[in-house]
């Protein structure tokens, strides 16, 4: 349900905002921010892939990325 929002917002270059967005939708369904938090490191993660098409090492620096949200 979160990723076609995450495309969406994958331009928004504001981790707030971002955020904001997301959590938004999140709390529809899931009022806890455990899962929040969650869910906002899976679609920082995506949007780091959908940003970087062409770096070999996206996934790793992706991960990585996450690790630093989680």
């Amino acid at each position: 349900r979160c990723t076609p929002l995450i495309v969406w917002a994958s331009h928004i270059s504001s981790d707030d905002k971002f955020k904001e967005i997301l959590v938004a939708d999140i709390q529809l369904t899931h009022p806890s921010e455990f899962v929040q938090d969650v869910q906002f490191t899976y679609a920082v993660i995506m949007r780091y892939l959908l940003r970087n098409p062409n770096n070999q090492k996206r996934a790793q620096e992706a991960i990585a990325l996450g690790i630093q949200f989680a």
